[in-house]
């Protein structure tokens, strides 16, 4: 608790010790100055370390926002999107919702349920008839495929307990990237 100065001319000392520095102060009780109560140490080199540090982590953040984009899309005309897809196979808790494309990349939206399950491998149908694995991203709620494909290949599980979903283009076109 602060007290004022009971008697005028009275002198003493104090010393403070931080983990930085040492400070010797001369207190003396004044009638005519304005008392102070408080006393701040400033650092101007520490305030200095923290705006660089802040600097550090924004670029960081900015590098690692880099390196972990896979690909920026471009956003697609509405007249240039193709819904002429058929979805058939299991009647599984993850079966696409609607299937489209804008020309360069296929988006399969999925369900809600599918947040909270696990995600199926897709497969694109090859001209021999094999399934081949292809870039895709999943891209909530959407996976976009890279490629543009006659059919494709959802999958979940192996062998007897295996579940399919077989996507299709209906309507004939030309396809780039070699399907």
């Amino acid at each position: 608790m602060a007290r004022e100065p009971t008697e005028l001319g009275i002198a003493t000392n104090a010393v403070i010790t931080t983990t930085r520095r040492t400070y010797y102060l001369g207190l003396v009780s004044r009638r005519d100055a304005t008392q102070v109560r408080r006393v701040k140490f400033y650092y101007p080199q520490e305030l200095v370390e923290q705006a660089n540090d802040v600097f550090r982590a924004k670029a960081a953040q900015r590098k690692q926002d880099r390196e972990t984009t896979i690909a920026r899309l471009r956003s697609p005309a509405v007249d240039s999107l193709n819904f002429d897809y058929e979805i058939s196979g299991d009647a599984v808790p993850w079966r696409p919702v609607r299937v489209f494309d804008d020309g360069a990349h296929v988006y399969i939206q999925m369900p809600p349920a599918m947040r909270v399950s696990e995600a199926p491998a897709l497969l694109v149908r090859t001209r021999t008839g094999e399934g081949a694995l292809v870039n895709y991203r999943l891209r909530q709620p959407y996976y976009v495929v890279d490629t543009l494909f006659e059919t494709a290949l959802l999958v979940m599980g192996v062998g007897t307990h295996q579940e399919r979903v077989t996507v299709r283009r209906l309507s004939p076109h030309t396809l780039g990237g070699g399907q």
